[in-house]
C-alpha cells in the first residue's frame, strides 16, 4: 500500500463531512499504516495519525498545549477564528490560524492525556534501568509495582528506549 508523505494532509474527507476520517487514506481508500503496540493493539492508531497532522500544521509546542487542554474531548475549528476564540487563548494568534487554516470546519477528537502520562513512566522507568538501578528500587521512585516496572521495561525495550539485553530469559 502507499503512504502518504509529509503531514499526512492527505488524509482529510473527500465529502462534504465536517468529521475528520484519518483512517482512510485518501488515495487508496485503505486504512494508512501504523505500529500497533502491544499493550493496546491498535487503539491509538487513528488518533496518532490525527496528532501528526496536527504536529506538522501548528508545531508540537502547540499540539502538546492543544492536547494538554482540550485531549479527551471533540474539538470544532471554524474554519474563520476570531482573536476572542478559546483556541487563541489556548494557543496563540498564529498557531490558532494554522490550525484553522489547516482544519478549518471540521470536529477533531482529541486524545486523552492517558498515554502522554504512561509513555512518560516508561521513559523514566527506562532511565533509571538504564543507570542501573534495581527493579524494586526503581518501583519505589516511581510509586508503581515491581510488576509494572517489568511492563513499562518491555514496553521500552520494544519501543527502542532500552537495549533487548536487559529483556529476561
Amino acid at each position: 500500500m502507499a503512504s502518504c508523505q509529509g503531514p499526512h494532509l492527505c488524509c482529510r474527507p473527500s465529502s462534504a463531512s465536517t468529521t475528520r476520517q484519518p483512517w482512510r487514506h485518501a488515495r487508496s481508500g485503505a486504512p494508512p499504516e501504523a505500529p500497533i503496540s502491544a499493550d493496546n493493539q491498535g487503539a491509538t492508531t487513528i488518533q496518532t495519525n490525527l496528532i501528526d497532522d496536527i504536529g506538522a500544521a501548528i508545531g508540537t509546542t502547540a499540539t502538546l498545549r492543544l492536547l494538554a487542554l482540550f485531549g479527551g474531548t471533540r474539538l470544532y475549528v471554524p474554519e474563520t477564528i476570531e482573536a476572542d476564540h478559546v483556541i487563541v487563548r489556548a494557543l496563540g494568534l498564529e498557531a490558532a490560524l494554522r490550525l484553522s487554516a489547516a482544519f478549518g470546519r471540521e470536529q477533531l477528537d482529541l486524545a486523552g492525556a492517558e498515554d502522554f502520562h504512561r509513555l512518560r513512566r516508561v521513559r523514566r522507568v527506562a532511565g533509571l534501568l538504564r543507570a542501573g538501578t534495581g527493579a524494586r528500587d526503581v518501583a519505589d521512585l516511581v510509586g508503581v509495582s515491581t510488576k509494572q516496572v517489568g511492563r513499562c521495561r518491555a514496553e521500552a525495550e520494544a519501543i527502542g528506549l532500552l537495549p533487548m539485553v536487559f529483556s529476561t530469559p
